[in-house]
C-alpha cells in the first residue's frame, strides 16, 4: 500500500510480473505500462517506470520511443505552466460553498464539471474540452473543473491540467471537503453523489438549472442546453 501511494499501482503490478514472467515477456509489457500513462498524460507514472525500464533493460528497441514520448510531455509540462488562459483557484479545501465561486460570474453561463484524475472516463472527457470551449468561443459561459484528488496529490494535478492544456478554471478538493459540495448540489442524494465524472449548469443569475447535465462527449446535446440559457 505503501509503494501503491508513492509510486502508483501500475508500479505495484510491475513489481509482480517482473517476478513471475520471462525477460522478454516483462520488457514488453513494462513498455506497454509506460505508453499507457503516455496516453494518460500521466507524466509521473512514466518517469518511476522508465527508472526500472532503463535499469532491466538497458539495450531495449523500445527506449528511443519512450524516451520521446516523455520528451513530448515535458515540453508540453513547460510550455502551458505559462499559458495565462489556465486558471487555478488555490486553497481549494477553503471553498465553503460552490456559490462562493458561481457568483463571482453572474452575468453568464456556468458550466461545472467535477472529476479526478485517477478517473479513466473522467480523461475521456477532459478529451473533449478545447471543441467545447471553441463552440462557446466569445460567448458568456465560464467553464469551472473541479477536480477531486488527495492534497498530496496537488503537484501531479496541476501538471496533469498543464500537460492536457486545459484551459479553464480549476479547483482542487480533498475528499473529505468536497462532500459539502457535493451535499449543496445535490441535497437528495439521489444515488448520484460521487458520480464522476459529473456535471453541472448554473443560469445567468447563478442559480442551479441543471444537475444531471451532458458530458462534452454527448456534443449537441450539450450543446442545445448551454445554448438555451445564453
Amino acid at each position: 500500500m505503501r509503494l501503491a501511494k508513492v509510486n502508483g499501482e501500475n508500479y505495484v503490478a510491475w513489481l509482480s510480473v517482473k517476478q513471475n514472467v520471462s525477460r522478454a515477456t516483462a520488457e514488453r509489457y513494462l513498455a506497454q505500462q509506460i505508453l499507457n500513462s503516455y496516453r494518460y498524460k500521466d507524466l509521473k507514472s512514466m518517469k518511476i517506470l522508465m527508472v526500472d525500464f532503463e535499469a532491466y533493460f538497458a539495450d531495449s528497441r523500445y527506449l528511443p520511443h519512450l524516451r520521446t514520448c516523455i520528451a513530448k510531455l515535458d515540453e508540453k509540462l513547460m510550455a502551458n505552466k505559462r499559458n495565462a488562459s489556465i486558471k487555478f483557484f488555490n486553497e481549494g479545501n477553503h471553498i465553503k460553498s460552490i456559490y462562493e465561486i458561481i457568483k463571482r460570474y453572474r452575468g453568464k453561463v456556468v458550466y461545472l464539471a467535477i472529476w479526478g484524475t485517477w478517473c479513466g472516463p473522467c480523461k475521456v472527457e477532459l478529451s473533449y474540452t478545447s471543441q467545447l470551449k471553441d463552440k462557446f468561443n466569445n460567448k458568456d459561459i465560464v467553464f469551472i473543473y473541479l477536480d477531486m484528488d488527495d492534497d498530496d496529490k496537488e503537484d501531479e494535478w496541476r501538471n496533469f491540467v498543464w500537460i492536457s492544456n486545459l484551459q479553464v478554471l480549476h479547483i482542487r478538493m480533498n475528499n473529505e471537503h468536497i462532500q459539502r459540495i457535493w451535499a449543496e448540489l445535490l441535497p437528495t442524494g439521489d444515488g448520484l453523489r460521487g458520480l464522476y465524472p459529473s456535471y453541472f449548469i448554473f443560469d445567468k443569475n447563478g442559480i442551479l438549472i441543471k444537475e444531471k447535465a451532458k458530458r462534452p462527449s454527448d456534443q449537441q446535446l450539450l450543446y442545445t442546453q448551454l445554448e438555451k440559457h445564453l
